[in-house]
């Protein structure tokens, strides 16, 4: 568990970016000394929804979260808590909705969400803390299905995400869409894949972490995009058209049926002038790769694994794998001798090694949860006596 202080000085409790289900909204002055904020729905039912989806906006003095009625099942609410007076009220409620409003994004003033109306569908709505705020931005999909808009971020006034038009004469499938701090009417940055074929699968919406393909440097905008030619490869923008393109192709060539060979980066991760990534060039698996945002300066950094096996630990829709601390990029990792367990890495093939062998052994100890705090990296793993438990690390091999 970890705490964070609003901007007012008030704890409020984190759990190491894990999804849990609690019964009413809480805070801590000190540890140990709990203090319930608000009942959202009296009674034994849950009143707060997923509690690491949520925004801090107004200098971080207050939360945007989803709340919920127990007792009424798809009925859902944006809600607001005020760390100045403890405060929680209603900015929103929506009722028989398939799925809860989620996939908060902040950008201090205003926090950006997906959510759901019989008129609309899923569109994009904005709130910047008051009623009268709180509304929706786009109809990128006219009608009742909606554009599944995901992967909120912010970028140099911008805020990027993925958004589904429809696969109709003049739509574009599922693509690349940016909006304007501020204003609202969103804009598509490029079709990446021409026509109503999608450069990002719509089902992925729902299976990838958020954020998790959509990654800022320098100000531009990194993620993994696919088109026929190249299949799934890293893709670079500026926000314009003509800057949107394909950094490298990894994985070159066709399959046996003619198809674009893919690389499918993942794991995509900042770390000062350096983009990490999982990719698969064909030859050595799923391996770590770096990025200048150049095709010469995509490179492999270290062969992990044996042969195409590869070495980096599947992404998974929850427990995060990478995680930025200091000069260092930490991460799970596999190989023959150890299993899956933790590494760190500075960019180089000598500076890549196993942190520890929490689970000595060909066995695993999967650490996941990656979470940086100043004293270390905190993460789940399982050393085979305790189970998994919380563990944490300096980085000091």
């Amino acid at each position: 568990m970890i705490g964070f202080r609003t901007g007012r000085g008030i704890n409020v409790l984190h759990v190491a970016g894990m999804f849990i289900i609690v019964l009413a909204l809480s805070a801590f002055r000190s540890w140990g000394q709990f203090e319930q904020l608000a009942d959202l729905a009296p009674g034994p039912a849950s009143g707060l929804s997923l509690v690491n989806d949520t925004a801090a906006i107004g200098y971080f003095d207050s939360i945007v979260f989803t709340g919920f009625d127990g007792g009424n099942p798809g009925t859902y609410s944006v809600c607001l808590f005020n760390a100045e007076n403890y405060q929680v009220s209603t900015l929103k409620s929506f009722a028989n909705c398939p799925n809860a409003p989620r996939l908060y994004m902040s950008t201090g003033s205003e926090a950006y969400f997906s959510a759901w109306e019989p008129s609309s569908g899923y569109e994009v709505w904005e709130t910047n803390g008051t009623e009268s705020g709180t509304r929706r931005i786009s109809d990128i999909n006219p009608g009742l299905s909606g554009s599944f808009p995901y992967q909120f971020t912010w970028n140099w006034g911008y805020i990027y995400f993925i958004a589904f038009d429809g696969i109709g004469a003049g739509q574009h499938g599922a693509e690349l869409w940016r909006i304007k701090l501020g204003e609202t009417g969103p804009a598509l940055v490029k079709d990446i894949s021409p026509g109503p074929g999608s450069a990002f699968p719509l089902e992925s919406r729902e299976t990838e972490p958020q954020p998790a393909k959509l990654v800022s440097l320098s100000k531009i905008l990194y993620f993994a995009a696919s088109e026929p030619e190249h299949g799934k490869e890293l893709w670079r923008t500026d926000g314009t058209e003509s800057g949107t393109f394909l950094v490298k192709d990894i994985n070159p060539g066709t399959d046996e049926n003619g198809n674009a060979r893919s690389s499918n980066p993942s794991h995509l991760t900042v770390v000062g002038n350096v983009l990490y990534f999982a990719a698969d060039d064909g030859v050595r698996g799923t391996e770590l790769w770096k990025s200048d945002g150049t095709e010469a300066g995509t490179t492999l950094v270290a062969e992990i694994g044996s042969g195409r096996a590869g070495g980096i630990a599947p992404q998974e829709t929850f427990g995060r794998r990478w995680i930025k601390y200091g000069r260092h990029m930490y991460f799970s990792a596999i190989d023959r001798a150890h299993g899956e367990e933790l590494w760190r890495t500075d960019g180089t093939r000598p500076g890549t090694r196993m942190v520890c062998d929490i689970r000595p052994g060909a066995a695993s100890s999967r650490p996941q949860w990656l979470t940086s705090r100043v004293n270390g990296v905190l993460f789940a793993a399982n050393d085979g006596v305790h189970g998994s438990e919380l563990w944490i690390t300096d980085g000091i091999l």
